[in-house]
């Protein structure tokens, strides 16, 4: 994604701002004063999921949303950083180097995972951590093979993640997704 064209009117982007950190140029969107509040997005998103939740935290809390690397307007560094170990340990990097290390994450499906993949990694660990539609457990059957096989075969490709994250960013493709579903 492009911010000088996709970013005009991004939901919460007075709130934006990037930073260059180990390996990856971020995007982080920070508003409130109070406990610090972590929202990692699933797979293949950005913080434009946390658009409506993002303002009502921060009339209570220090809310930080990032977007993960090669996803929304985060752009990634490394290649090999993008599995959940080197993602989990460069967020940590990150919220220890802007003093942001947070009372709470919440996650939303991959992102809880992350979140949990982070306590490893913190410096200090959160007092709670929240998953919404977490992605925790393994695919059973056909999925249990075929989804991870695709997902290591996506990481290999270093243009994946911004592929996806731009294609689920179009309304015709997500329409297109969302009518194949019946």
């Amino acid at each position: 994604m492009d911010w000088g064209r996709d970013g005009r009117d991004w939901p919460n982007r007075e709130h934006s701002r990037f930073v260059r950190h180990r390996p990856h140029l971020w995007h982080l969107q920070e508003a409130g004063e109070g406990p610090i509040v972590l929202l990692l997005h699933g797979t293949g998103a950005t913080t434009h999921s946390w658009r409506d939740i993002f303002p009502i935290l921060a009339r209570h809390y220090h809310v930080v949303a990032l977007d993960l690397p090669g996803q929304g307007f985060t752009r990634m560094g490394a290649r090999q950083r993008c599995g959940i170990d080197g993602m989990s340990k460069d967020i940590a990097a990150l919220v220890d180097s802007e003093g942001l290390l947070p009372d709470v994450i919440i996650g939303h499906s991959a992102g809880a995972a992350l979140g949990l993949r982070m306590l490893r990694d913190l410096k200090r660990p959160p007092k709670a951590l929240v998953g919404i539609n977490a992605a925790l457990e393994n695919f059973k059957g056909m999925a249990g093979f075929l989804f991870p096989l695709m997902a290591r075969l996506m990481a290999l490709n270093p243009f994946s993640a911004s592929e996806v994250s731009r294609w689920l960013g179009n309304a015709a493709g997500v329409g297109a997704i969302i009518g194949g579903t019946g």
